[in-house]
């Protein structure tokens, strides 16, 4: 089997100088320290932006891009206690979402990171709707940062569709975090839609019998999954549920209380591509957790 990129060499983080963009860089030093890996810190000004928060900025002659580049030397010396070797650039733009992503593939960046604000993050200028616009363009893994930053992940939850996208991106998330303990979920959502479709024409007494030949035989696909994936059992567990996936995955990861939920953005068919697309979506936008998006890789 054909195994994903095995190193991660590069990350680029982007900061729109927001509570929530620090610790998305906190958590980006963390990963790059642990993968050996360079980091840079991107910031986009916009025209007029910096100017509406420091009055002064024009009398005393600095330009947004200079007094950026000031913000971005400071959080890289607090950065020294990584050891990891930095970059930082500033670019001037009034859509900062291209100009993001123009740079992760020009620079063959491995893993995007980039904060959001609060529980509904698709709503300002830097973060809100360009983030949203990134879960969809992307061509590399993007971490999209939803908590403050205070511990390594240690819970990681999973969904699967049994995709070799599925299958990618498992083998990805391996190799950022070899350590860490996988919870693999699948929703059984089309078994699901057909056995509400046709419970009427079986008898009360039946529901619960086909119920639980569905969840055993779609357990049995999970196990096959993960031995396919090379996986060890003591790296991972893993469930099944029937009902609809982004309301699952969001009612699973309160409850088990994971610290990041790792999501492929395409499936087995282009029909089902864009069902995973709205899942990935509705998910970005309403988890309270922190999200990692892989998209398929680029042939």
């Amino acid at each position: 089997m054909k195994r994903i990129k095995k190193n991660i060499n590069k990350i680029l983080v982007a900061t729109d100088f927001s509570k929530s963009s620090q610790f998305a860089i906190l958590r980006a030093a963390e990963i790059a320290k642990k993968n050996k890996a360079t980091l840079t810190i991107l910031h986009i000004t916009k025209s007029g932006f910096l100017e509406k928060i420091i009055p002064i900025v024009g009398k005393i002659l600095v330009t947004p891009e200079e007094y950026a580049a000031s913000l971005l030397k400071e959080q890289i010396r607090r950065l020294y206690k990584y050891k990891i070797k930095i970059a930082y650039l500033v670019e001037s733009g009034d859509h900062p979402g291209p100009k993001i992503l123009k740079h992760a593939k020009d620079n063959k960046i491995d893993l995007l990171v980039m904060g959001a604000h609060g529980k509904y993050s698709i709503h300002d200028w830097f973060v809100g709707t360009t983030a949203e616009y990134i879960a969809r363009k992307t061509s590399c893994p993007v971490l999209i940062i939803k908590k403050y930053y205070h511990k390594p992940y240690k819970k990681i939850l999973f969904p699967i569709d049994f995709s070799k996208a599925s299958k990618d991106t498992l083998q990805f998330s391996r190799t950022l975090f070899p350590k860490n303990h996988f919870h693999i979920l699948h929703v059984g959502d089309h078994e699901y839609e057909n056995f509400i479709e046709r419970k009427d024409s079986f008898p009360k007494n039946k529901i619960k019998t086909l119920r639980n030949a569905v969840t055993f035989l779609l357990y049995d696909k999970v196990k096959k999954f993960i031995k396919n994936c090379g996986g060890r059992s003591r790296s991972f567990s893993y469930d099944i549920k029937l009902g609809y996936p982004s309301v699952v995955i969001l009612e699973e990861a309160k409850k088990l209380n994971q610290d990041l939920i790792i999501m492929g953005t395409a499936g087995h068919s282009r029909r089902h591509y864009l069902f995973i697309g709205r899942t990935a979506s509705r998910v970005l936008i309403e988890v309270d957790r922190d999200i990692l998006l892989v998209p398929p890789r680029e042939k």
